[in-house]
């Protein structure tokens, strides 16, 4: 499905095909703030980045639209997150650099901090897995949220559409439609995530650790 069909989807809900009373473009906007909304409810965009590492450089910005960053691997090895209080216990002297192999990361101020910084630059080793939010649409542009959520976004649509009409009949009905549609979301998404894996906590000797624990 597109853009397009879904805010033409919602307005014949709304019997308003052909109506002016709402343009394409504030319909866009409503779809945005309703994929938005889903994306930070139940992290229904994922994304990967690269960046280059810079010689000697702590430092890397978050990617645009990225929610949050999960996931950041170096050369394609996964780094360990750690929080500002265990990088201060491996690095207290905070004057100096010290390079090598990034091990570590941590997130503060929507910026990654590697440790070890890299040594040497090179191109694409730093990779992000992202939540993100959705790129604001045309009538030319695609779907980042995955197609089993789209009827969703109508429902969505259809009911930020009702209030710019005052008292109309329909703005309740689209608005439960649209809670139960985020619950529905949100659980699918948890599922899955969690795959085929049991949905039980594991036991201390079944978890990965590290010199900082478990990781």
């Amino acid at each position: 499905m597109t853009p397009l069909q879904v805010i033409t989807i919602a307005r014949n809900k709304l019997n308003a095909i052909s109506d002016n009373f709402w343009s394409d473009e504030e319909l866009y906007n409503y779809l945005f703030m309703k994929e938005s909304e889903l994306a930070q409810l139940a992290n229904t965009i994922e994304n990967r980045y690269t960046a280059d590492s810079v010689a000697s450089q702590i430092e890397y910005t978050y990617p645009t639209n990225t929610i949050s960053v999960y996931r950041v691997e170096y050369s394609s090895v996964k780094l360990s997150k750690i929080d500002q209080r265990q990088y201060d216990s491996i690095h207290s002297d905070q004057s100096t650099v010290v390079t090598g192999t990034p091990l570590y990361y941590y997130i503060y101020d929507r910026i990654i901090f590697l440790h070890p910084a890299p040594a040497t630059a090179i191109t694409s080793a730093i990779r992000m897995y992202s939540y993100d939010n959705p790129n604001v649409h045309t009538a030319s542009s695609s779907f980042q949220t995955p197609l089993e959520y789209h009827n969703a976004l109508i429902s969505g649509v259809a009911m930020e559409m009702c209030p710019k009409e005052l008292g109309h009949p329909n703005r309740l009905y689209f608005e439960r439609i649209w809670e139960g549609e985020k619950q529905r979301v949100e659980r699918a998404e948890q599922t899955r995530r969690r795959g085929d894996k049991f949905a039980r906590v594991l036991r201390e000797e079944d978890l990965i650790t590290d010199q900082f624990g478990i990781v």
